[in-house]
């Protein structure tokens, strides 16, 4: 199945800076402003979407996103709002540390530890948590809630946002199950400075 990702402009640019970075931007995008817990847990969502793939083979289920492919899970159509032109982060994710440079070296640090899988315990207690929200934002921009929201189960509450993952994929624990498999990979995308 061919997967729908966001406009040329932002897909291309995702693809040249390369997966640590945008994870790094997803980060930025999504959770600035929610801490460290919530700056990770952020970044296990995306993990998990592209790594889902393994254990849904395992379960005779398919992956709705790209296998193993972080940058594709992060650029796929209508997944993350700031890849859209219209929302506000949009510019500002092309060059992030002009808007907020503590903001930016957070996230980025919050992109190791997750690539690092050195998780905070609140967020790894998020387990295969594969969706976010913050239904409180979705209600006050007038979106209202997705009709997925109330099928889906919470996992847990980080500042803002509620955690959830639906039920066909009640047996995924997290993207950290597979460290066997996808370790070295992982470990591959963290910049050389970031390692010492």
């Amino acid at each position: 199945m061919p997967f729908k990702y966001c406009n040329p402009r932002m897909y291309n640019f995702l693809r040249q800076v390369g997966d640590f970075y945008a994870l790094s931007r997803n980060i930025w995008a999504e959770a600035r402003g929610q801490g460290a817990d919530g700056m990770q847990a952020v970044g296990v969502v995306t993990l998990n979407r592209a790594f889902y793939y393994l254990w849904a083979m395992e379960n005779g289920l398919k992956s709705p996103w790209p296998k193993g492919d972080i940058t594709g899970v992060i650029a796929q159509a209508k997944q993350f709002s700031w890849t859209l032109s219209t929302d506000p982060s949009y510019e500002a994710a092309f060059q992030p540390w002009r808007y907020s440079l503590q903001a930016w070296r957070d996230a980025k640090q919050a992109a190791v530890d997750v690539l690092m899988m050195d998780l905070l315990d609140n967020v790894k207690a998020l387990g295969g948590a594969l969706y976010y929200l913050n239904p409180k934002a979705c209600i006050k921009l007038g979106y209202g809630l997705p009709s997925w929201y109330h099928k889906f189960k919470k996992v847990g509450v980080i500042k803002d946002h509620e955690f959830l993952k639906p039920p066909e994929a009640e047996g995924f624990n997290g993207y950290w199950e597979y460290a066997d498999e996808i370790e070295d990979f992982l470990y591959s995308l963290i910049p050389e400075n970031y390692l010492s």
